[in-house]
């Protein structure tokens, strides 16, 4: 319904769920954050990554589908889809008994604009105090929001993010999170192509 509003094919969640599914797979094979990627994490993260831009459903067609560049006051309304995201989530879902996944569900949609160094929104917060879960759909989202064609951008290509997500290793991303994403470039290329717009 998001996507469908704001003039996207339908297919960002699925590439960002599988990127984000390919990812955790890596991390895990890698051993990385072994303490934390348990299988019912891994599960629940896979779960959420299709509903982190949940609370785009709340912002204005006029802001949402815009061609040309947000004004400073449509940007802070975009922003804000980060907390109308787990707020929607915490009312529609709050019926769902498995605390677990709905902590999961709603750091992903809360945290997914934030970023390791602190530059990011809507808090602002930095390093591990961005749930491993947000980190993780911050790269898939990332990749993803610059190889696809939107209505008010052209497509980069793949290589030129790639080379981005290595220079922002450290600052928008975790390192660890970030060189797993770069080990498996060619898995999210097949991804990215296989699911093109």
């Amino acid at each position: 319904i998001i996507e469908a509003r704001d003039g996207s094919t339908g297919k960002h969640v699925k590439r960002t769920s599988e990127y984000v599914a390919a990812l955790i797979s890596e991390l895990k094979r890698h051993g990385d954050y072994d303490d934390i990627l348990d299988d019912r994490y891994m599960h629940d993260i896979m779960m959420s990554a299709p509903l982190h831009d949940i609370g785009k459903i709340t912002i204005p067609d006029a802001i949402l589908c815009k061609p040309g560049r947000l004004t400073q006051s449509e940007f802070a309304e975009i922003k804000n889809h980060t907390i109308k995201g787990k707020e929607l989530i915490e009312k529609s879902m709050s019926d769902i008994e498995d605390e677990q996944f709905l902590k999961v569900a709603k750091s992903v949609a809360l945290y997914h604009h934030e970023c390791w160094d602190g530059s990011g929104y809507p808090y602002g917060i930095e390093g591990e105090q961005i749930p491993l879960c947000a980190r993780i759909m911050t790269i898939a989202d990332y990749f993803d929001a610059l190889v696809a064609k939107r209505s008010y951008k052209a497509a980069l290509p793949a290589s030129v993010v790639f080379e981005d997500i290595e220079k922002l290793r450290g600052k928008k991303f975790d390192p660890v999170v970030a060189d797993a994403f770069l080990r498996i470039r060619d898995q999210i290329e097949e991804i990215a192509n296989s699911n093109a717009p």
